[in-house]
């Protein structure tokens, strides 16, 4: 695990050592999708989370879907072809 700030108000939040930000598009004037240059996989305090989602995600019930990594991938390279941004470049 390792220390992350919460988007919102900037706490520290531990999270997954792999953990990274990821944007669907560049976020600039010319190729911003809508989404304002803010991450696709936010990181919120346990507050923040209650702030936001009215209760702590982790207190979802278990049959509400979560993005899984292939589901932002897929956002990625969705908004790649659709904003011709070669921001996430497959590995």
């Amino acid at each position: 695990m390792k220390q992350w700030k919460c988007e919102t108000c900037n706490n520290k939040v531990e999270v997954e050592d792999n953990y990274e930000l990821k944007y669907c598009c560049r976020g600039g004037i010319h190729d911003s999708c809508g989404c304002g240059g803010h991450p696709i996989n936010p990181i919120f305090c346990d507050e923040c989370e209650e702030k936001i989602y009215g209760k702590r995600i982790s207190d979802w019930p278990e049959s509400l879907p979560m993005p899984t990594n292939e589901d932002i991938e897929d956002m990625a390279e969705l908004s790649e072809r659709n904003t011709g941004s070669d921001f996430f470049k497959k590995e």
